[in-house]
């Protein structure tokens, strides 16, 4: 008895440890809008996909909507470009 539970628990920690160190690293998404307010004392909150999510976000905090230049296109699409 005491040594199955010994090998459960052994097994239950190498499943812990390979959950936890077998992945890639986790990368920080980059939105295209960033909120830019004295609530986050000028640091820009890149968290908004669209520029309406941002203007919402800075409703009573006064503020500033700025796009983001480090934003990453979703994959699959190409970044919209401008008309002439």
């Amino acid at each position: 008895m005491k040594t199955s539970l010994y090998l459960l628990s052994a097994a239950a920690f190498v499943a812990v440890a390979g959950i936890t160190l077998g992945g890639p690293p986790a990368r920080a998404q980059e939105y295209p809008w960033c909120a830019v307010t004295s609530l986050n004392y000028g640091t820009p909150d890149c968290s908004y996909v669209t520029i309406d999510q941002c203007r919402a976000g800075i409703v009573g905090g006064g503020g500033y909507c700025q796009q983001n230049p480090r934003a990453t296109p979703p994959q699959g699409q190409m970044p919209r470009r401008g008309y002439r």
